[in-house]
This record gives structure tokens, C-alpha cells and sequence, in this order.
């Protein structure tokens, strides 16, 4: 059987990729620079970025997201 992807689906995927490579820089940044510092919002930003896209480049893909959110929350001090 030969499945063809769609389009949409090879973009999605194709960016999946590109955002998580940027977000494992960003995130090591994130954790590098302390709390408060301009170095360590920029980064947060960047994350929090490149996670909402990765979300929703999951969702195009029909792909469990739970660990993103997980991983937004936290960015974001949700968790406790």
C-alpha cells in the first residue's frame, strides 16, 4: 500500500522537526540564565514560540500533545 501525505501533513511534519530543534536551544538557555534576567525571558518567549507551534503542528498531524502542555506549563510555573 502506498499512502501519500498530504501537503499539509509534509509541512506540518517538516516544521515539527525545524521547532524542536530551536526549542532544545532556547530551552537550554531557558534553564542556563537565571530567573528574571532579560537573557532568560528572551529565551522563555522563544520556548513558549516554538512550543505553541509544535503544538499545533501536532494537532494537524493527529499526535498526542500532552508532554508540550506539560512542558508549557512548567515554562510558565503552572505546575507545583
Amino acid at each position: 500500500m502506498n499512502y501519500l501525505l498530504s501537503k499539509e501533513h509534509f509541512l506540518a511534519h517538516d516544521q515539527l522537526i525545524n521547532d524542536y530543534k530551536n526549542l532544545i536551544c532556547y530551552y537550554a538557555d531557558f534553564k542556563l540564565y537565571r530567573k528574571g534576567t532579560a537573557q532568560n525571558d528572551k529565551a522563555k518567549q522563544n520556548c513558549h514560540k516554538y512550543l505553541i507551534s509544535i503544538i499545533v503542528n501536532k494537532n494537524i498531524l493527529k499526535i498526542d500533545t500532552t508532554a508540550d502542555e506539560l512542558m508549557l506549563d512548567e515554562l510558565f510555573d503552572r505546575i507545583k
